[in-house]
């Protein structure tokens, strides 16, 4: 049986690096359907019941998924992101590593992207495999126990999602570990902010055609990755101003920060609202 229910896609301890303070359990979350501030906890937000359990042969419920991303990407991770959010100079080439891996990850996990990859998959498929699908997807309810419904095709292909998930992150990895990497510093005062979807991976063209990515690594920290040059600590408040929008423009549903305003906040009642 399933033994955890609450599902962060954004790491709990990755929004420890933007509370207050720093590494706490104090943190503001604006969303964009309320357009208002609200005190919360990272423990609190940015979870969804069940998202990455999946059903076992016997037909229960299991979250091994989780407890694989919460043994290999997280824990390992932890004291790396602390590093990068105090001392980024400091970051070895098996740091930014691990640090490429876990942006990856955050990406590809966050629901709206696996509804990407879900219905991308389905859309694409012949009408004859389709219906082989449907076929397969019955069987395999009848051997499991359970009732056939609607969402019975993504419980079945979850398992799918989430290898695809592991191998697009392993591969955006091996293409960011290769570019060049400059942090962006502030103050506490004018902070960076973090969202649901806190990568902005900018693309001329496909997903493949990534050319420079941006990720939020806490308060003080924002680090950006190219494959062009790149000036080092930049800490022009235009710079972050301009980090901040378009991390709220990439979000879906909320924006989080230690407190209730930021550099390029005035951008947040024109926010419009997205679905996640």
């Amino acid at each position: 049986m399933s033994k955890s229910k609450r599902h962060h896609y954004i790491a709990e301890f990755y929004l420890r690096n933007f509370t207050e303070p720093m590494f706490g359990k104090n943190l503001f979350v604006y969303k964009s359907k309320t357009k208002k501030w609200d005190p919360r906890t990272p423990y609190g937000v940015g979870w969804f019941p069940h998202l990455y359990s999946m059903f076992d042969d016997s037909g229960e419920k299991t979250d091994s998924f989780e407890k694989f991303l919460g043994k290999y990407i997280e824990t390992p991770l932890a004291p790396i992101m602390r590093k990068a959010a105090t001392t980024p100079d400091a970051l070895t080439n098996q740091d930014r590593e691990s640090i490429a891996m876990f942006i990856g990850v955050t990406t590809a996990r966050i629901p709206s992207m696996m509804k990407g990859i879900l219905c991308d998959y389905i859309s694409k498929l012949p009408t004859d495999n389709a219906s082989e699908l449907d076929k397969v997807v019955q069987s395999w309810c009848d051997v499991t126990g359970q009732v056939y419904t609607e969402k019975s095709k993504e419980e079945f292909l979850k398992p799918s999602v989430f290898g695809a998930i592991l191998i697009w992150a392993d591969s955006l990895r091996d293409r960011l570990v290769k570019w060049n990497w400059a942090s962006i510093r502030t103050t506490r005062d004018n902070p960076f902010i973090t969202s649901d979807s806190p990568a902005l991976l900018q693309k001329t063209g496909g997903i493949r055609d990534i050319r420079w990515v941006t990720f939020p690594i806490s308060s003080e920290i924002a680090i950006r990755i190219s494959n062009a040059e790149l000036r080092n600590n930049r800490n022009d408040i235009d710079d972050v101003a301009d980090m901040n929008r378009r991390t709220l423009e990439n979000a879906k549903e909320f924006v989080i920060c230690h407190k209730k305003s930021f550099p390029g906040d005035d951008f947040l009642l024109q926010w419009p609202t997205k679905e996640i």
